[in-house]
Order: structure tokens, then C-alpha cells, then sequence
């Protein structure tokens, strides 16, 4: 396969991935709780305590207390810690790759994720389809940050300098 195969074919999957994303992050209606159940007005006090958290760490912290005090499932803490992780992976892996001239640098993706991240965090609380959680910011960060690690590991940059004849 040559250079400009593989951009196409990440660029392709690319697209199936936001499109995923939007509705993971937006359409899915599991993503909508508690604040339907509680009854909760939009934008209330509540709303602001329940379902904003700009303490770093916090979310992750509870979930550890509750762990060691057997009140909440295993499962669901990995799931959560797990899918924000993964969520934004995609993405510092096909950035560097779609937009090698752009984004060639560390710092230049995880800008980008995080104000991608930011404004998703603040559409799902105005739109109540969820909480911002600035954990959630730094748990997608970091996912992407592994994902650009992958796309930079020799053995994938050897196979991508390597399809570079018929570019």
C-alpha cells in the first residue's frame, strides 16, 4: 500500500469515527440520566452541583472511596475510566497521520482535543445529555495522547515512511 492509500483509508475511517462519536457523545439516549429522573431543572443550583465538576480528580477519587466501601460496581468504574480513555484515542492517532504538516507535534493535537473535548463537555451539560466533568477532558486527552504515541512508535513510522514510494 502506498502513502497516500493508507491516508485515504484512515481519512475514511476517520469520518465513520466522528460520526460514532457525535453519536456516542450527543444521540445516544443512554447518555441521558439522572437529571430526568430527579427531576432536575436545567441550570438550577442542582443542575450546577450534580453535573459540573472542574475539581480535577474528584470523579475518580469518589469512585475509588466507593470501590473500597462496596458501593458501586467494578464494571462501571473501568467502563467509565476505560471509554474515556479510548474515546479520543482515535483521534491523536489520525490527526498526526491525515495532517502530518499540522499536527506533527505533541502539543499541537492535544490542543486541539482538548478545546474539541472542552466544547463537547459543554454542549452535553447545556443540552443535559450528561455532565462536564473535567476529568472527562483529562481522561480524553490522555487517550489521545496515546494514540499519538502509536502512530509515533518506530515500528509504525517505519511502515508509513516504508509505503512511501507512489505518493
Amino acid at each position: 500500500m502506498t502513502k497516500s492509500t493508507i491516508k485515504k483509508c484512515v481519512a475514511i475511517l476517520f469520518v465513520i469515527y466522528v460520526i460514532v462519536l457525535i453519536y456516542v457523545l450527543f444521540l445516544d439516549n443512554r447518555q441521558r440520566f439522572g437529571m430526568f429522573l430527579m427531576e432536575i431543572t436545567p441550570f438550577s443550583k442542582a443542575h450546577f452541583e450534580l453535573f459540573l465538576n472542574l475539581i480535577p480528580f474528584k470523579t475518580e477519587i469518589d469512585y475509588f472511596k466507593q470501590l473500597a466501601e462496596h458501593s458501586i460496581n467494578t464494571r462501571t468504574v473501568i467502563m467509565n475510566i476505560g471509554v474515556n480513555l479510548i474515546l479520543f484515542l482515535p483521534m491523536g492517532m489520525a490527526l498526526p497521520v491525515l495532517f502530518e504538516n499540522k499536527f506533527n507535534r505533541l502539543w499541537k493535537v492535544l490542543v486541539l482535543v482538548v478545546a474539541v473535548v472542552i466544547i463537547c463537555e459543554a454542549i452535553q451539560f447545556v443540552t443535559v445529555r450528561g455532565s462536564a466533568d473535567i476529568d472527562d477532558v483529562i481522561l480524553n486527552t490522555v487517550g489521545a495522547a496515546i494514540g499519538y504515541g502509536i502512530v509515533h512508535l518506530r515500528s509504525m513510522k517505519e511502515l508509513l515512511k516504508s509505503n512511501n514510494k507512489g505518493d
